[in-house]
């Protein structure tokens, strides 16, 4: 742990937030709104919105429909989803990112699975670091 936390806003582009992760040598980075933790980028996450981009081109109307479902039932469980990424293509939805809990875990894929459209999942879902749960806000 290091006393100067290196945080980005959340209106950084992918590219500030890669040069940062670069610059730094470090693989996640929180990102903040005002005083409030509203997500955690990690090299994975933009790696995973790279493969997602190439297989998807540009997202068709049923995926970007199928998103709105899958980000609905997400919503419906009670998974707090401010830290998941979903990308829709083909009906494939892809989710990755961190839970506060492992019960949110076990509902993200439930969730998923119930979302009208979905064909295929792929996840990459952890749990928060237990370090880092005090700076999340319920809701």
């Amino acid at each position: 742990m290091t006393r100067e936390v290196i945080t980005v806003n959340d209106d950084a582009s992918l590219e500030e937030i890669a040069e940062l992760l670069e610059r730094h040598r470090i693989k996640r980075v929180p990102v903040i709104r005002g005083d409030r933790l509203v997500g955690i980028v990690s090299r994975a996450n933009l790696l995973h919105g790279l493969v997602a981009g190439r297989t998807s081109g540009d997202p068709s109307a049923d995926d970007r429909k199928l998103k709105v479902a899958v980000e609905k039932s997400l919503s419906d469980a009670g998974v707090r989803a401010q830290l998941l990424n979903v990308v829709a293509s083909g009906g494939v939805v892809y989710v990755w990112g961190v839970v506060v809990t492992p019960e949110e875990k076990a509902a993200v894929r439930a969730a998923v699975e119930t979302a009208p459209g979905v064909k295929d999942i792929r996840t990459n879902v952890d749990v928060l670091p237990a370090y880092m749960r005090p700076f999340m806000r319920a809701g």
